[in-house]
């Protein structure tokens, strides 16, 4: 599967999933916090960058403010070099002289492209590709002579990883084992039914990723979850089948 989209399933679980442990921080800078390094160019003030939640300009412009930019990537910080910081870089130039509020998440995570190392503390969530990718289907018309629709689907799996000795208190509930599994996974799949177009249409608007407007349609549909129980952890697996249509030559 194209990475750029695995990129935004798991940024968007770390942006609509809280983490029952807290780990991490919650950061959110002002004007006097992050340093304007150019035109296209802010640098965040706390080091070890997870996502961005948003970025706002709250300067007014016929009165309206808060305008959200949504059209920009994350340029990591080394850990290792306490000089370097973590930097949005925008795809358009934006005024240097605003006031902008971004706020963003800092250090420790628990939502990851990949699955738990054994030393892990649970719960987490891990997202991989466990099929589809090769099934290139032709549909449709010819375009342009040279140019066809394809069909490309990919399986992505969406696993919850909890222990049986962890219990948090959420809401004023306590859930532990196989009921804070299930907490979390009810909780990934009203999000995904929730950011389904949003995610179609920020795949459109990347002009990296589709620059040329190759991708006609996206869709993500929930295809089944399943109870996986150890005597140690438990886990819920969700399954999710996205399909691109995709102008390729033919």
């Amino acid at each position: 599967m194209h990475q750029f989209l695995m990129k935004q399933i798991v940024e968007t679980l770390r942006n609509g999933i809280d983490d029952p442990l807290e780990r991490g921080e919650i950061v959110t800078d002002t004007e006097n916090d992050y340093n304007v390094i150019d035109d296209y160019t802010i640098e965040l003030s706390e080091k070890r960058l997870k996502n961005i939640y948003f970025v706002k300009d709250h300067t007014k412009i016929d009165d309206k403010e808060k305008y959200l930019y949504s059209d920009f990537h994350k340029i990591y910080d080394d850990p290792k070099n306490d000089d370097d910081y973590p930097k949005i870089e925008f795809k358009e130039n934006i005024p240097t002289n605003h006031n902008y509020e971004i706020k963003y998440h800092s250090g420790s995570t628990w939502i990851y492209p990949d699955y738990p190392i054994e030393e892990a503390t649970l719960p987490r969530i891990s997202v991989k590709e466990v099929g589809g990718g090769g099934r290139h289907k032709s549909i449709g018309r010819i375009w342009d002579n040279n140019y066809k629709v394809f069909l490309d689907d990919s399986l992505i799996e969406v696993m919850v990883w909890c222990d049986t000795g962890t219990s948090v208190f959420i809401d004023g509930e306590y859930y532990s084992g196989g009921k804070l599994k299930d907490y979390l996974a009810t909780n990934i799949r009203k999000l995904f039914e929730k950011e389904r177009r949003y995610l179609s249409e920020k795949t459109f608007r990347d002009k990296d990723f589709n620059p040329v407007g190759r991708i006609d349609d996206i869709k993500l549909d929930v295809m089944r979850d399943l109870d996986i129980e150890f005597d140690d952890f438990l886990r819920k697996e969700l399954e999710f089948d996205v399909y691109l249509h995709e102008y390729r030559e033919w």
